[in-house]
């Protein structure tokens, strides 16, 4: 037997209205429940079946109602291995239960010069010490970095940190993102 479509095992029009969606699911429901025909082996499977389409129609209506969203680029302060934003909830189009991605994005020390910008190059002369410049960060002594991860707001109230467990830097490292009005 081919698998039908969710609003054809509802009998409904693809394009139907919430409300519509709610009726034809409690009218299947009543006519199919296994408590109210127990003779019925099979009225198990078409419940299920049915529960299945409702819920599928309804996610459905809500990622076409929801506009996608951007990417949100968030500046982190680096302390020790944890990464820790401000999350503007407002300018972020986010809404609760949806996943939005994320770009955290800190400065660290240079490991390569230490942080110094430049290390000494090695010369014939042992007298004349010349310094070269850190090629790695361009002689600041700092480096960005970068992580890029997906984030499922459970909440959004202002106030609220969210913590994200192993994704800071480092071992042992967290995010934290604080949601901001």
């Amino acid at each position: 037997m081919a698998k039908l479509a969710p609003h054809e095992v509802l009998d409904l029009e693809p394009d139907a209205s919430l409300v519509e969606i709610k009726i034809a699911y409690r009218r299947m429901a009543l006519a199919v429940h296994p408590d109210t025909t127990p003779g019925d082996p099979f009225a198990a499977a078409r419940f299920r079946e049915g529960r299945a389409a409702y819920e599928a129609m309804l996610r459905e209506r809500e990622e076409r109602k929801a506009p996608p969203v951007s990417a949100v680029r968030i500046a982190c302060v680096l302390v020790g291995p944890h990464l820790v934003g401000t999350l503007p909830v407002h300018a972020s189009g986010a809404q609760r239960q949806r996943w939005i991605p994320l770009t955290l994005w800190a400065m660290r020390t240079c490991g390569d010069c230490e942080g110094a910008g430049s290390f000494a190059a090695s010369s014939r002369v042992p007298f004349l010490a010349r310094r070269e410049e850190c090629a790695r960060c361009d002689g600041t002594g700092v480096v960005g970095v970068e992580r890029r991860l997906r984030v499922r707001l459970t909440t959004l109230r202002t106030g609220t940190a969210i913590r994200l467990r192993g994704k800071g830097l480092g071992p042992g490292g967290h995010a934290f993102v604080h949601l901001a009005a």
